[in-house]
């Protein structure tokens, strides 16, 4: 349900009309019939969130919402570069040394804090190191000490 609910959002923010995006289907959706109008959804979200309606009217908020994202994410990578943490973003997602992890979940919930006025739910994902070490041909194993680069999301 998550994915068909994700769409609709992204169709009232980018489409600007009031008709349901390609692909979009819920549970017991046929191609004949469809169980919701997209009207009627729209009309459920804004009464079960009653402070989203002025979001969901506003033209181009993904954008915005888009930037403020990235904006966090600059001002996070930031920080952990001055405190000598190297930290790389991935999609929504930022990539530290397993040993670092405490301080760059610090200073996400600070960056959010400031700028949010909460901090934003994460949780923690253990990579698992990769058994094949060449890309393209080359041996990564001659280019990077693997236990150096053990990282957690």
């Amino acid at each position: 349900m998550r994915r068909p609910v994700k769409k609709f959002l992204s169709s009232i923010w980018f489409c600007q009309r009031e008709q349901w995006p390609e692909g979009i289907w819920f549970p017991g959706d046929t191609k004949k019939k469809r169980r919701f109008l997209y009207r009627d959804v729209y009309r459920a979200i804004v009464k079960k969130h009653t402070s989203l309606k002025r979001i969901l009217t506003r033209p181009l908020i993904w954008f915005q919402m888009a930037r403020l994202e990235s904006d966090i994410m600059v001002d996070v990578l930031l920080r952990l570069k001055a405190r000598g943490i190297v930290g790389l973003s991935i999609h929504d997602g930022l990539m530290v040394k397993q040993s670092q992890l405490g301080a760059a979940r610090k200073i996400l919930d600070e960056v959010t804090q400031e700028r949010l006025g909460f901090s934003i739910p994460h949780k923690t994902i253990l990579l698992e190191p990769v058994r094949n070490y060449s890309i393209g041909g080359i041996d990564l194993r001659s280019e990077f000490n693997e236990s150096e680069y053990e990282i957690s999301l």
